[in-house]
């Protein structure tokens, strides 16, 4: 599996190429990142929602376990 650096840049990067679906992943649950909107995001933060609750989430980029685009998935370091 691919592993990639999560920050600000491979998330924009990541929302650009995604063309169906990209999630990230903190270890205990899975967030939806919307494509069709800009999201807030900060050098060590950005905005997510989780698919469990729908609640929009501030997740901090070194707490992110694996990015998935796409469905296909990558493991972040």
């Amino acid at each position: 599996m691919t592993k990639i650096k999560i920050n600000e840049n491979s998330i924009s990067k990541a929302i650009y190429n995604a063309q169906n679906r990209l999630e990230v992943f903190d270890g205990n649950s899975y967030y939806l990142i919307p494509l069709k909107t800009s999201i807030p995001k900060s050098n060590q933060h950005f905005i997510a929602r989780a698919i469990d609750t729908g609640l929009e989430v501030v997740l901090n980029y070194r707490n992110i376990k694996k990015i998935i685009i796409d469905y296909t998935s990558y493991n972040c370091v």
